[in-house]
Order: C-alpha cells, then structure tokens, then sequence
C-alpha cells in the first residue's frame, strides 16, 4: 500500500480501503470499519469508551498520532467502495481548494476557477457513476454544495446571472431529492440564493414561492427567533417590495425587527446585527415613501 509522506489526510481513505479490500489485513473479517477523527467530541455524556470495549472483547481499537484533518465519519464496506474511489476523493478535495477566493497565495484568476468548477463537477459525477447507491446521497449533497459555490462565484464575481441561475436551479433539485435522507432543512440556503437571483431578475412570482418555502423549513428548523430567519425575512421583504406587495413587505419587516429586538446587545453579533438593522430602516423609509 502506498502512502502519501507529505500529506496525511488522504491516507485515511487508502487505509481503510486497503483494510477492507486484502484478505490478510487486520479487518479481513469485519462486516465494516469506521474512521473517526480523534478530536471529535462524544454529545452523550453516559456514552462510555470502556462500556463499548467491554462490550465487544473482540473488537480492535486503533490509534494514531499522525496529523489528519477533521471529516464526516467514513464507513467502507468492500461492497460500496470501488477500487479508484479513494484517488477521486482525493481530487476534487485539492481542486475544491482552489476555488477558494481570497486565500492566501491565490494564483488562479475567476475564469480558472469556473473551470476548475467544471473539473470538479466531473469528479462528482464519476463519483455517483461508480458508487454504490448507499453513498449517492452523500455524493449528491457534495455536488449541491459546489453548485451554490458555483452560482455564486458567477453572480459575485463575473456577474454572470445566467450561469448563476442554472446553478442555483440544480442546486435546489438535488436539495429535493436528497431532503428524504438528510432532512428538508437543507433546502433552505439554496432555495434562499434561487430566490435572490430569480428576484434580481424581476421574476417575482417564482422569487416569493421560493421564499416562502424556505422560511417555512427555516421556522421548522430554527425556531421563530433565529438571526438566520431574520436575513432571509429581510430578502423576502426586498423582493416584496420590489413587486409593490406592500402588505406582505410590511409583515416581513416587522418579522425582522421582532428577531433584532429578541437579539439586542448579543455579543459578537453587533456588526451583523447593525448592518441588518440599516437595511431594515432603509427598507421601511422607502416604504413609507410610497405611500
């Protein structure tokens, strides 16, 4: 088994791969193996590291001190994990690196980086086309989370609403298909971006279904005072605005203004709470102008 010496993350997936695919290793007779990072934390406080290995004499319980980074628990199985999976992990996690903006030696300029997106949506796709089904939601999920990068970096940064659109569109279609598995909470953040862009363009029927929609699994899954809630409330009354829906813009702002004054004086929160609250004031001065 070949190893990479100068970066320990990507061997987790090679090792437990290597386990579960050799007839001699260590695990040749486990039903499955799970990676989990040592600096992950146990919620359950009755739950006991003693009691499971007491539990299971026979189990084996492996440590290490090689510096890895923190991840998703990992189950294989030699049945859901073909043989080139572990290297295509690995690709579209450094390409993803590279979509980044700002970081530090950033080199390649936005057009490299929509092309990198296009490399890395191949990845995802090759990845669901050799996968076993049991891990296509997982793969499914990854590719919505790209496709929101993706139609933002088109919308912020080379202004190109058509692709942004297109991006956001699928994003919000894969959201649906995998909401079964991973709850329908996940359809909120891209249904929000569909809902921005689709406002910008004047298509306002579609924006507040979209909204609406979104608060709705906001509000399920939040709770009704969360700040979240209030940032999309505040877009939802813009685009209401916008499309001269005075009541229902008015009913948004007094959502808005009900969560601020639920969080007045949070620490840490003061710049994002401020900004919020000028674009809420604005909002309400062109609102008063119109009538």
């Amino acid at each position: 088994m070949e190893l990479d010496p100068y970066d320990a993350r990507w061997n987790k997936v090679k090792i437990l791969h290597y386990a579960i695919s050799h007839h001699s290793s260590w695990s040749s007779h486990c039903d499955y193996v799970l990676w989990i990072d040592a600096d992950w934390t146990v919620l359950d406080m009755n739950w006991s590291i003693a009691g499971l290995v007491s539990a299971n004499p026979d189990a084996h319980i492996l440590t290490s001190a090689a510096p890895v980074s923190s991840s998703d628990p990992l189950p294989l199985t030699p049945s859901n994990i073909p043989s080139d999976y572990p290297e295509m992990v690995k690709s579209v996690a450094i390409a993803a690196q590279h979509l980044l903006p700002a970081i530090p030696q950033q080199t390649l300029s936005v057009e490299d980086r929509m092309i990198v997106a296009d490399e890395i949506e191949h990845y995802l796709e090759r990845m669901i086309a050799i996968a076993h089904p049991d891990q296509h939601p997982a793969i499914q999920q990854m590719a919505m989370h790209h496709l929101m990068q993706e139609g933002d970096m088109a919308y912020q940064e080379l202004n190109n609403i058509a692709v942004a659109v297109i991006c956001f569109e699928r994003a919000v279609d894969i959201a649906r298909a995998i909401s079964p598995v991973f709850g329908a909470h996940h359809l909120i953040q891209p249904l929000t971006m569909l809902a921005n862009i689709r406002a910008l363009n004047r298509d306002f029927a579609s924006a507040l279904a979209l909204y609406e929609e979104a608060a709705t699994y906001g509000r399920r899954q939040w709770g009704p005072w969360h700040l979240a809630l209030a940032h999309l409330y505040y877009n939802y009354a813009r685009a209401c605005y916008e499309a001269q829906n005075w009541q229902r813009s008015e009913q948004l702002i007094q959502n808005v203004e009900s969560i601020l004054t639920v969080h007045h004086g949070d620490e840490g929160e003061s710049t994002s709470l401020g900004f919020l609250r000028s674009k809420v004031s604005s909002l309400r001065q062109d609102m008063q102008s119109k009538h």
